[in-house]
């Protein structure tokens, strides 16, 4: 992500001193977040096997991504305003520390597995479009198979359905974070029974990107867990802007 040291020092003094707050987000920080995950959402959905691009599905879900990355900067300057108060009688260089510490779980390492996040929902998104582009009437559930393939993974590979069961509503790719699965049409093939020791999608993954038009579903905590009192500002995406 394109953030400068001298941002985040910046950031955490302007948090410090009451100045950026859940009502006066970063800007610079929140642009940052959405145009490293749309550069995602733009690798992964760019890969499809058609000429033809669905761009209104793509704005969809840089529309998703952007709403996100809102959520996402709320939720980071929620957490260091609670250390503020917390550490307030403690000093400055404590809170920068334990702000510092925060902002790097929250804009690197979990930023990192969104951003993986984004392209292989945006990969699914693009796939499910040109299967309905090419007419195909039936969908495979494809897994990586190896030792670090997830057990609810290995359980849906090979998978075949109806493009219209419903099936597809909550089990396409993506399954769990890093996961690896694809669908791909299939031009001729029977269904195939769904296993009876099926691994539900965990709630945050539980939806069809290409149909819901989403990488992050309202069921991901940085939605899902916002508190009350914030959800108008919520509703108007905290007041920032939107593409």
């Amino acid at each position: 992500m394109d953030y400068s040291e001298s941002q985040i020092e910046a950031l955490l003094d302007s948090i410090w001193a009451g100045k950026t707050n859940v009502k006066n987000l970063p800007l610079g920080l929140y642009e940052a977040i959405a145009v490293y995950l749309v550069k995602g959402v733009d690798l992964g959905f760019n890969t499809g096997k058609t000429k033809i691009i669905d761009s209104i599905l793509l704005e969809e879900l840089r529309l998703n991504t952007y709403l996100f990355a809102g959520a996402k900067t709320f939720n980071y300057v929620l957490s260091a305003q609670i250390l503020v108060d917390e550490q307030r009688l403690i000093g400055k260089k404590e809170f920068i520390e334990l702000a510092r510490t925060q902002y790097d779980l929250h804009n690197d390492t979990w930023l990192k597995a969104e951003y993986d996040t984004a392209i292989g929902q945006a990969q699914t998104a693009r796939e499910w479009s040109d299967i309905k582009e090419l007419g195909l009437e039936m969908v495979e559930y494809v897994t990586v198979e190896d030792p670090n393939t997830d057990e609810a993974c290995r359980i849906k590979n090979g998978v075949i359905r109806s493009v219209n069961d419903p099936f597809w509503d909550t089990e396409s790719p993506l399954t769990h974070y890093n996961c690896r699965c694809l669908i791909r049409g299939v031009y001729e093939g029977k269904e195939t029974p769904i296993p009876k020791n099926l691994i539900p999608n965990q709630s945050i993954f539980a939806g069809n990107p290409g149909k819901a038009g989403e990488i992050f579903n309202n069921k991901h905590p940085y939605f899902a867990e916002i508190p009350n009192q914030y959800g108008k500002l919520a509703k108007e995406n905290f007041n920032l802007p939107l593409p």
